[in-house]
């Protein structure tokens, strides 16, 4: 029964918060930046380097010079 409740409760609080204008989830990262990622590690940086360069984790900085151009 409380299982409910909390659903409802949530869905209720998302509903309030998208008419004020919140918008839920990590904010995307800019194809400017998906451009140098891809060209640092390229240029033999390391995903490491270039994750604390920009506040991404190492495993986004993969992602981006794997996914296709």
């Amino acid at each position: 029964m409380s299982e409910i409740i909390i659903q409802q409760r949530t869905k209720a609080g998302l509903e309030a918060a998208r008419k004020r204008g919140r918008v839920g989830g990590r904010p995307a990262i800019d194809d400017k930046v998906k451009k140098h990622v891809r060209a640092f590690f390229e240029a033999g940086e390391s995903a490491t380097d270039i994750s604390k360069e920009y506040g991404i984790g190492r495993a986004t900085v993969y992602k981006i010079k794997n996914e296709q151009k």
